[in-house]
């Protein structure tokens, strides 16, 4: 192809457009595609809305799925934020992954609470807080106030290790006092209150004894659980299933008893914790899960699909309710095209990619590499498109798109390179079955994405082989030395 084709300040957008990073603000308006996140995103907001206060979520998932666009979904929902007091944060942006400790997260969640207050017209008790750290802030000579000593905290945790190791000391030292603070910023949000109208199975019940005919009740019914935030729409509805007369008769009991006013509580939304080294997340919750467990407030986070595997999660999995997020998968069971998968995944390049610019073959090629999660193919169309850059051509073809697949799975079998497991993924390639294979294993190989994992629409689940490893087992009975699951 004639290289005075090739426009380079529209490939650099396009690569641009191919950024990893999860969805959020305007490119969620941008690149959102409803099929992969609204639908279970709308399960997923429904349980939180019907759940009792104070639940504890997991949202677990593969790497490359879409957590992390999952949360930022839900935490800039309407609904979820008229009802609470919702506050969102990362553990990228204020830990040191590689140095956590459970206190250390409950910190955090404090730090947090404090930031959300003035959206909620609170006055944060900034001096609450410089009293739990003033011991260290002396000793360190931090003069800093208010939202700049937060920030400065914040700062000093990630890149600074005696201030750290200071830091964690003095909250351990006061455990119980932190544990307070979090309370009242809690009890706090929880003095707001949410106000609506809605029938009820409850209210119903209270009617019935207030003896409402069966006639208005049956009436009533179809309404149930209907929220209503304005009196007027609420007594018109009413008027519309029962009539003028009945209304003016029964509005007051009516009125009465449909009335809710529930406190909005906080609910929180962590983020990125499925990016922390194992040992990190088994000893955050192993040791702070009864500490989270504590928090007066909904808590959202998500969670890496290779932990629950791990011998601590079945100690913590009683404390929380799971939602899994799966991925779409392009080969079914019987290793034949799933359509609708596949098209889905194309809308996802098509709407951050100019027409024309990556061949249809081509584009097939990175769907089905990608093992149909999003990470993935986000990740392999941007190698395409710097692979188009460098070799200055005006078009993907299967030519790039196989070299990106070929690098992609060399990479992948860097680590894979041990027979035990070899023939422990001819079998699951072949049953579509992790029967057989101890949980360390499978951990193993859904933390490196040898194997993943989809769902079925009558919830069970199956696997197959990362498609990288399927083609280097076809090709070659031969691998290298089983690597020690010491350090999983």
């Amino acid at each position: 192809m004639s290289e005075d084709h090739f426009d380079l300040n529209l490939f650099v957008k396009l690569y641009e457009n191919f950024d990893n990073r999860s969805l959020a603000g305007k490119s969620s308006d941008v690149f959102f595609l409803s099929d992969l996140i609204e639908v279970p995103g709308a399960g997923i907001i429904n349980t939180l809305d019907s759940s009792t206060r104070f639940t504890k979520f997991l949202i677990i998932g593969q790497g490359g799925c879409g957590l992390s666009t999952l949360i930022n979904y839900l935490s800039d929902d309407e609904i979820l934020n008229r009802k609470n007091h919702v506050a969102r944060f990362s553990v990228l942006n204020f830990m040191n992954v590689m140095d956590v400790e459970p206190i250390d997260l409950i910190f955090f969640v404090y730090i947090n609470l404090l930031m959300a207050m003035p959206l909620a017209d609170i006055i944060p008790p900034f001096e609450d807080f410089e009293y739990l750290i003033g011991e260290v802030l002396e000793n360190f000579n931090i003069r800093d106030t208010g939202e700049n000593l937060i920030k400065t905290v914040f700062f000093k945790n990630k890149t600074d290790t005696d201030f750290r190791i200071a830091l964690r000391q003095q909250l351990e030292k006061e455990k119980d006092t932190l544990q307070s603070y979090v309370d009242d910023c809690c009890s706090k949000f929880s003095r707001h209150t949410y106000d609506s109208y809605k029938i009820t199975e409850n209210s119903l019940e209270l009617l019935k004894k207030e003896e409402v005919s069966e006639n208005v009740l049956s009436k009533l019914a179809p309404i149930k659980d209907i929220e209503f935030r304005s009196e007027l729409k609420f007594i018109r509805t009413i008027e519309e299933r029962i009539g003028d007369i009945q209304t003016i008769h029964y509005k007051p009991v009516i009125i009465k008893y449909a009335w809710v006013d529930e406190p909005k509580d906080a609910l929180i939304f962590i983020d990125d914790m499925d990016k922390l080294r194992w040992q990190s997340l088994a000893k955050i919750f192993s040791k702070g899960t009864q500490l989270l467990a504590g928090i007066k407030a909904k808590i959202v986070i998500n969670f890496p699909l290779f932990a629950c595997y791990l011998p601590f999660f079945s100690a913590i999995k009683e404390y929380y309710a799971t939602e899994t997020l799966m991925p779409p998968y392009v080969l079914d069971p019987d290793e034949k095209p799933e359509i609708c998968s596949i098209e889905m995944l194309k809308k996802i390049v098509e709407k951050r990619m100019e027409p024309g610019i990556i061949d249809d073959d081509a584009l097939d090629i990175l769907i089905k590499d990608s093992g149909g999660l999003v990470g993935n193919l986000i990740y392999l169309v941007r190698n395409s498109l710097k692979t188009a850059i460098i070799r200055k051509s005006p078009v993907i073809d299967d030519k790039i798109s196989k070299y990106v697949v070929k690098k992609r799975s060399e990479q992948t079998l860097r680590f894979f390179n041990f027979d035990d497991l070899g023939n422990i993924l001819k079998k699951l390639i072949k049953k579509k079955s992790a029967n057989g294979i101890d949980d360390q294993q499978l951990s193993y190989l859904l933390r490196y994405q040898f194997v993943l994992q989809y769902g079925l629409a009558d919830g069970s689940v199956w696997y197959n082989a990362n498609p990288g490893i399927k083609r280097e087992l076809n090709k070659s009975n031969e691998y290298g030395k089983l690597s020690s699951l010491e350090g999983l």
